[in-house]
């Protein structure tokens, strides 16, 4: 199965002081990941908004540079949002 990583995961991989660490906790298996084209949108704009530094700025680009960007009618999108709103009743 692929990841779908939304803002929150991105915003945490960025910040993390260790980001290999991370990516093989979250990804151990080395499977794609897949971003929401609206999630890049988010964190882009968490960046320009919080006046992140060169190095933060480098790494998001080296993480968006690794993963696939999706438009949010992409299947994994669409079945990621249908399974989050069956879990917490809001479907």
């Amino acid at each position: 199965m692929n990841l779908l990583f939304d803002t929150n995961i991105i915003l945490t991989l960025v910040r993390s002081k260790d980001y290999k660490g991370m990516m093989d906790y979250l990804n151990p298996e080395n499977r794609l990941i897949y971003v929401s084209i609206v999630s890049e949108a988010e964190i882009k704009s968490i960046a320009l908004r919080s006046n992140w530094s060169d190095k933060r700025r480098k790494k998001l680009d080296l993480f968006l540079d690794q993963v696939f960007i999706v438009d949010i009618s992409h299947e994994y999108v669409i079945c990621a949002g249908f399974i989050l709103g069956s879990q917490t009743g809001h479907n």
